[in-house]
């Protein structure tokens, strides 16, 4: 009896590790995955930097919808565009600096927004503009980081979030989701 207890335990363990590696092997089709999205993700890919030379040298993960660009050996940016059922738009720059930015809000701002208007739908871009010229927004500041909240109907969120990381670093990130 448990000579039978043994192989059937055996056979047990070669099955599984069989259908573990075939999980592991197949991949489903991300049209399956995502056929009930409200956003076409199979038609969300990096066309849209191809307009733009100065975004030529990137890399591209074309699951999580995001692009990694190094505009040059102080400024890198980073682009998510893309999603199911919430249409993500987000861009942020990271940068390095070596001389004091008394007002480094309204650098980084201006610099991340000459992106955004390249990168992102007109409508979303004259939003933001629109908001920040008129003053449409709230701000939360904590221990160096600067937050600007946006509240539209069309986002679930919209937001400038800028983030001084201390030695000479700062990153600002702008963008929005769409429910």
């Amino acid at each position: 009896m448990s000579y039978l207890k043994v192989t059937f335990s055996a056979f047990e363990t070669i099955i599984t590790d069989k259908l573990d590696t075939i999980q592991h092997l197949t991949k489903t089709p991300d049209r399956a995955l995502h056929k009930d999205c409200k956003y076409d993700f199979d038609r969300q890919n990096d066309d849209f930097l191809s307009p733009y030379p100065e975004y030529a040298s990137y890399d591209w993960d074309h699951e999580a919808k995001v692009a990694r660009i190094v505009l040059n050996d102080k400024s890198t940016l980073v682009v998510v565009r893309g999603g199911c059922h919430q249409y993500n738009c987000y861009i942020t720059l990271h940068k390095k600096y070596t001389e004091t930015m008394p007002d480094y809000q309204d650098v980084v701002i201006k610099e991340v927004l000459i992106h955004a208007q390249k990168l992102f739908d007109p409508v979303d871009y004259g939003y933001f503009v629109t908001a920040l010229q008129s003053g449409e927004y709230s701000v939360n500041r904590d221990e160096g980081n600067y937050r600007m909240v946006f509240t539209h109907a069309d986002y679930c969120h919209a937001e400038i979030f800028i983030i001084n990381h201390g030695d000479s670093e700062i990153s600002v990130k702008i963008g929005f989701t769409k429910c």
